[in-house]
């Protein structure tokens, strides 16, 4: 196996324990259990735990944001509808969604409490989606300011969590969206 293919075999091992298991259970013999490779092979990637955690978030924030410019791009026929997709998607439905959300809130919440890298990587992430989003809602809005980006992607964001607690139901969450846009739209 190639090098690339290694370190995406290992990482995908990160990111599956702390979707299922959260953060605190990342250890170098959990992941190398977790991908099938000897230990002495995921301390040559990742020397330390926050090593291999730091690659994760690196490698969720690349896919994260190639994928929503992708997904808005997509949406074309108007900025509210790519907007909509963009929020609908953003919802924990299905299983591979709701692995994608446990796993990006187990990150947040690590950059919350240290002040390493995870957290300036994951404020790049935030600031990079919120530059992906802008031009939908000033096409939508009119309104230039970034701070839409950001209102949007707590929306979002929050939506998720409340939808992944069993607070809302899909159908409550889709209502909700239509209402936020809606408002925005004004």
């Amino acid at each position: 196996m190639n090098e690339p293919d290694r370190i995406d075999q290992i990482v995908s091992a990160v990111e599956r324990i702390v979707s299922r298991d959260g953060v605190q259970t990342v250890s170098m013999r959990a992941v190398a259990a977790e991908a099938g490779v000897s230990l002495r092979l995921v301390q040559y990637y990742g020397k330390t735990k926050q090593d291999l955690l730091t690659t994760a978030l690196h490698r969720l924030s690349e896919r994260s944001v190639q994928h929503w410019q992708d997904s808005l791009a997509s949406s074309g026929d108007s900025p509210r509808h790519a907007l909509e997709a963009f929020l609908v998607a953003a919802l924990p439905l299905d299983e591979e969604r709701r692995a994608f959300h446990r796993f990006g809130v187990s990150l947040e919440q690590l950059a919350i409490t240290e002040t390493h890298g995870i957290r300036v990587i994951y404020q790049e992430h935030l600031s990079q989606l919120a530059a992906v989003i802008a031009p939908y809602i000033h096409a939508t809005t009119r309104d230039a300011d970034i701070d839409l980006a950001y209102e949007l992607l707590a929306f979002a964001h929050g939506l998720g969590s409340l939808v992944m607690t069993g607070t809302l139901t899909d159908a409550q969450a889709h209502s909700l969206i239509a209402g936020y846009l809606d408002r925005i739209h004004a």
